[in-house]
């Protein structure tokens, strides 16, 4: 199975990913070359700043809430890189990314009352809420890693798409 690391190059560049002289990225899939400029740089630094995130919460022993957790699981690293990498994009801020004591994750947004909060068991089954700053629940439900894309990953990428712009114009104005 692959990587946090090999997710997120397979991610960004494809299969094989070359810089070439002219500062363009150069990949290779099958049956074709294709070339792409290297202006994904947020993104690359978005999820350098995920991975590494998620790299530490794998390197947590047993026990590291002083109590009984248990490890990170790699069932819920892998669906943690499969959902980030389906509801991010250029433009998005990143998540808050904490371990949770069964083994498994938590991802936040928050930002004036709003908040999304997806929840990774230790066996990568997620479960959303997306809740507004009037109480109004925005998205509810299971995402199934294993069908892809689904209308709950759709609508989180949307979510986290909106949470974001709004996150900058106020960062702005501050």
């Amino acid at each position: 199975l692959p990587n946090v690391d090999d997710a997120q190059q397979f991610y960004l560049y494809g299969v094989g990913a070359v810089t070439s002289s002219s500062g363009w990225l150069q990949y290779m899939a099958p049956q074709r070359i294709s070339y792409v400029r290297p202006e994904a740089q947020r993104m690359a630094n978005l999820l350098n700043g995920i991975a590494g995130d998620l790299r530490r919460l794998l390197s947590l022993p047993p026990g590291w809430d002083g109590g009984h957790a248990k490890r990170i699981t790699q069932e819920a690293i892998y669906a943690a890189t499969w959902i980030l990498s389906s509801v991010l994009d250029e433009t998005s801020e990143p998540p808050q990314i904490f371990p949770l004591p069964d083994g498994g994750i938590q991802v936040e947004w928050y930002a004036t009352g709003e908040d999304i909060d997806i929840e990774i068991d230790c066996a990568g089954e997620a479960h959303v809420l997306a809740t507004a700053a009037s109480g109004e629940t925005l998205a509810e439900g299971t995402f199934d890693p294993q069908i892809l894309p689904g209308e709950m990953i759709t609508k989180i990428a949307r979510l986290v798409k909106e949470f974001s712009i709004r996150v900058v114009a106020e960062r702005q104005q501050a």
